[in-house]
């Protein structure tokens, strides 16, 4: 995967990142406003747990979950990667601490710093696998001793769609003129971006990345099975893993190979006892 690993969370030359600073993609996020069902559901299960505790929302975006969390706690920080991101949600929510930070790195935070972090909305799936396991590391480190963690991540058994198919485009866009000549402008500028990034999607044995069709195709994305999620999460110290369809219900163990959601939210806890560090 083309990702440049820069300490600096606002200058980057990384194209997941520099995706999140492009205009229609902030403008996008702006206009969020919704909790997804899984994360309804989560913070509906952890609210009497979370009441008035510490909570950090990372990826925060443009402010999507702020409300919802500060609903449960005042206790709050919120931290983004995206300048642009960080400085919207400063005008949205005046007196509310939002940081431009980078989650890959965090180590001026103490350990056991908050008892519930949430990294919404596939955030994660936007560096590579290394980068990756130092996230996971990192809110495992950042946690206090039982505290939860909640996120989401692509779900390897979805079906993904291609940049050149055409079907993914609504038949009614093509009834209106104007309506038309945007859908082909998106579908050129999709093209435009698979082809520059299609050369770096990587097929391993527990996951993938993926130039899939988010913000027409210009992100490279993690995806991963939900038991291979579960083991990866177990190896960095998290157990109670609980695994939530798009709809909010836990998807059970013995429909694993049967979801085709496209991603899956997960519940976890840092373990009493962690293992080692072992995560591959």
């Amino acid at each position: 995967m083309c990702t440049l690993l820069s300490r600096s969370a606002g200058r980057t030359t990384d194209p997941n990142q520099a995706a999140y600073r492009a205009r229609s993609v902030v403008s996008r996020y702006r206009r969020a406003e919704e909790l997804q069902p899984a994360e309804a559901e989560v913070l509906e299960m952890l609210r009497d747990r979370i009441s008035n505790k510490r909570i950090l929302d990372i990826g925060v975006g443009g402010g999507r979950t702020t409300p919802y969390l500060l609903d449960i706690s005042r206790d709050y920080i919120g931290i983004d990667y995206s300048p642009e991101m960080v400085r919207m949600c400063r005008e949205a929510f005046p007196g509310v601490s939002f940081q431009l930070r980078d989650a890959r790195y965090m180590d001026d935070f103490e350990e056991g710093s908050f008892d519930f972090i949430l990294f919404s909305f596939n955030g994660i799936d936007y560096v590579d696998h290394e980068s990756r396991l130092m996230i996971l590391r990192n809110c495992h480190r950042l946690l206090s001793i039982d505290g939860s963690f909640a996120f989401s991540t692509h779900n390897r058994r979805a079906d993904i769609r291609k940049a050149w198919d055409i079907t993914r485009f609504r038949r009614e866009r093509f009834r209106n003129p104007l309506a038309a000549a945007k859908t082909l402008a998106a579908y050129v500028a999709g093209m435009t971006f698979h082809m520059a990034r299609a050369r770096h999607e990587e097929f391993h044995q527990t996951y993938a990345i993926i130039n899939d069709q988010a913000h027409l195709f210009r992100l490279m994305t993690y995806y991963i099975a939900i038991e291979d999620q579960i083991t990866q999460l177990h190896s960095v110290g998290f157990d109670r893993v609980l695994p939530f369809g798009i709809d909010g219900k836990v998807v059970p163990e013995a429909d694993y190979e049967h979801c085709r959601d496209r991603w899956i939210y997960y519940l976890c806890r840092r373990a009493l006892l962690s293992p080692p560090h072992s995560a591959h």
